[in-house]
């Protein structure tokens, strides 16, 4: 869900999010981005902090955080996070119920990078798969966020030697398969 401030406009949507929740904050691209990300958020924010910040009564930076803060009844705190690490810790204090308040999660650019590669369907080995086999459609699955090739290079791969004996769901890339077509003259 993409929501933008806007006042005197329909109710607050930020009204639900108060006690819990995840709230990207970021740009426009954010919102495409965020889409293929193994994430779901309550809401997007393209406004700057400071203007989301007057929402609370405080903005806690929490990507240190070991354990939620005791808070006077009534107050509205966020948690600004910018790491992976950190808002899974985050994620499982809100889960458990420690943590009154939403994540705001402003990633970093290795934050990006992490959550595109979480996102990325690889390959793998679909069943066992025996030294020297020619690699078939039915040796072959995808994953999402694994650390084989890109699923898009299955082509590529189908019709190439097993260069080990490789068990059911061992990521597949060039260093497992033969890729030296000059050989095979």
């Amino acid at each position: 869900m993409s929501v933008n401030a806007v006042p005197d406009a329909e109710p607050d949507p930020m009204a639900d999010t108060h006690m819990t929740g995840l709230i990207l904050l970021g740009d426009h691209a954010d919102t495409i981005e965020a889409a293929a990300w193994p994430l779901s958020f309550d809401a997007i924010r393209h406004e700057p902090l400071e203007v989301v910040a007057e929402e609370f009564d405080i903005v806690i930076p929490a990507d240190h955080l070991a354990s939620a803060p005791l808070l006077k009844g009534g107050t509205r705190a966020a948690f600004l996070v910018h790491d992976l690490d950190a808002l899974e810790r985050l994620r499982a204090m809100q889960t458990r119920g420690g943590l009154k308040g939403p994540i705001l999660f402003a990633p970093t650019l290795v934050a990006r990078i992490e959550l595109h590669r979480l996102s990325r369907p690889t390959l793998k080995a679909a069943r066992p798969i025996p030294l020297g086999k020619l690699l078939e459609e039915a040796d072959i699955s995808e994953e999402k966020g694994g650390p084989g090739i890109a699923a898009a290079l299955k082509p590529t791969v189908l019709g190439k030697k097993a260069l080990y004996a490789l068990t059911e769901g061992a990521a597949l890339d060039f260093g497992v398969v033969d890729e030296d077509d000059w050989r095979q003259s």
